[in-house]
């Protein structure tokens, strides 16, 4: 009986760690994706840890190559610094910021793949690199040229259907399910943990309390006793004297 509440209580414990754990990981994720957004406001990406993720809309990269997507996909695109947007290549998969299309009179990020790059020489003589590039789907070039200062990427990753996902996760809908729900019960879960440690420390500061209380007490009847015992003896020997004297007189 003992042995089956001893491996219950072992398995609650296991339980409400793994449950802490879990919690601290959401709530860092949380505060990384948090951070990242506020420090990449108004740069049409979020940088988490170097890259940027981005669900496909639509499928202007569909075809047959290795590095081709198709609506519903999410990609994954490396950061690049100021030094490294001047010197991409050909058929490489970038993802610039597009003032053709606009959400709100706000460019939005497109990923197209390179099919030429240009160098132009502007009237100070210094030479700015611009990049032609095409959808693997559409049949002619961007009509606009992409300067190197508005890249954002290299593409370097793609997870298939996905993104169906993250789009439906950006809808109100999605947005209460994944994210307003689990933040109210993340917070449940621990204002309640705050309510049960403030329970059990209650209750060890009490139990501690009698601890003390029993241990006084215990102290104070020992020394008693032992005064009582003291008091014996000296009354015993004292007796003892008492008759040896008679025995001499």
């Amino acid at each position: 009986m003992k042995d089956a509440k001893t491996k219950k209580t072992k398995a609650a414990k296991y339980i409400s760690f793994a449950i802490n754990i879990l919690t601290v990981i959401i709530c860092v994720f949380a505060v990384i994706v948090a951070i990242s957004t506020i420090t990449s406001k108004n740069k049409g990406y979020v940088n988490i840890m170097g890259y940027a993720y981005y669900s496909v809309a639509t499928g202007s990269m569909e075809g047959s190559n290795k590095d081709s997507f198709s609506q519903g996909d999410v990609i994954r695109v490396k950061i690049l610094k100021d030094g490294q947007k001047d010197s991409l290549k050909e058929n490489q998969v970038i993802t610039f910021i597009d003032a053709t299309i606009k959400v709100n009179g706000i460019p939005q990020p497109n990923t197209h793949r390179i099919v030429g790059v240009e160098r132009v020489a502007d009237p100070d003589g210094n030479i700015r690199v611009f990049y032609r590039t095409k959808g693997d789907a559409n049949d002619s070039p961007d009509p606009v040229l992409r300067a190197s200062d508005e890249v954002i990427g290299v593409m370097v990753g793609k997870s298939n259907a996905i993104g169906k996902a993250f789009l439906w996760m950006q809808t109100k809908d999605g947005f209460l399910v994944c994210v307003v729900v689990p933040s109210i019960l993340i917070f449940i879960y621990c204002f309640a943990m705050v309510i049960v440690n403030l329970i059990a420390y209650n209750k060890k500061k009490i139990l501690l309390a009698t601890e003390e209380k029993q241990a006084e007490l215990e102290s104070e009847i020992e020394a008693k006793l032992r005064e009582k015992i003291l008091r014996e003896l000296q009354a015993s020997a004292d007796g003892k004297a008492e008759d040896k004297n008679k025995e001499k007189g």
